[in-house]
């Protein structure tokens, strides 16, 4: 067995969900396979909307279709997460040729503080607990609850823990690309995207991008993040003049596979002539047990 866990979070636009039309997952399988051969052992897909028409068959159809591209005897469990009030849910998707699920905790589970959205697994050549979790910050919450997001993880900062997915957030970390969000969000009429990723700065008077968040879990929380151990600052986003790196892979100090052996942010084919399938890239990560 390969000692290499593959990671990957693809924040694909409502799920590929379209009013009137449901789901068409084609394209966008197209692009994992394109950009992925064999898909990522843990997989993130932040705004899983509508996964549960009709008997989560719109769940079921994306977890088959993607267990497909896996190597013979492989296939993916899924685990979706609804919290109520927010309209896009994480699915995270586990390769159980490979992942061992002990625990699942759904958003409405009362077992266990702060364990909701997290599955319970053994990874392969570990012993132990690792605690995995597809993440969706929605930025239209705002700063507040990203804080609460943030705190929440407080608990595992010291367990083998991974995340990926949609933070909604930048990090001060020196290789980032700074941009200036703020006036570009009023140039454009978007002031509620002010809320979104910036906060007031009494010292300077103005708005200023908000990596708080995100600096507490590199920082305080000691997690690390697999684009900036590579030293890939590539945003993950491509709005309009306003690209953020926000899409993560972050893991705890006390993860075992720590050994960073490859880290990607894809793009779409320029040439395809089909509406985009997200404004977010797939981001992929190989990690490797630590020697």
């Amino acid at each position: 067995m390969s000692d290499a866990l593959t990671v990957g979070t693809f924040n694909i636009k409502s799920f590929t969900y379209r009013p009137g039309r449901g789901h068409d997952f084609g394209p966008a399988l197209h692009h994992i396979s394109r950009c992925t051969p064999s898909p990522p052992d843990v997989f993130s897909l932040p705004e899983a909307t509508h996964a549960d028409l009709d008997g989560h068959q719109p769940m079921w159809a994306f977890t088959n279709a993607l267990s497909d591209m896996l190597p013979d005897g492989e296939s993916y469990l899924p685990f979706w997460a609804p919290v109520e009030g927010r309209g896009n849910p994480p699915l995270l998707l586990l390769n159980a040729g490979k992942i061992r699920v002990r625990r699942w905790f759904p958003p409405h589970c009362r077992s266990g503080l702060f364990r909701w959205g997290f599955v319970e697994a053994e990874l392969p050549g570990v012993a132990g607990t690792t605690w995995i979790s597809a993440v969706h910050w929605q930025g239209g919450q705002g700063r507040a609850v990203f804080e609460q997001h943030a705190a929440a993880l407080a608990p595992y900062a010291a367990a083998s823990t991974l995340l990926a997915g949609d933070f909604n957030a930048t990090s001060s970390w020196a290789g980032e690309v700074q941009v200036d969000w703020p006036r570009q969000s009023i140039a454009r009429g978007e002031q509620y995207k002010l809320l979104q990723k910036c906060r007031w700065s009494e010292l300077a008077q103005d708005w200023v991008l908000d990596t708080r968040q995100i600096d507490l879990l590199r920082t305080t929380f000691g997690f690390w993040d697999a684009g900036e151990r590579a030293g890939d600052p590539t945003v993950t986003t491509h709005e309009q003049g306003s690209s953020l790196r926000i899409d993560r892979i972050m893991a705890s100090t006390a993860f075992p596979y720590s050994t960073l052996r490859d880290y990607r942010v894809f793009r779409e084919e320029e040439d395809d002539d089909s509406a985009p399938l997200s404004d977010h890239r797939y981001v992929y990560a190989e990690l490797g047990l630590a020697s």
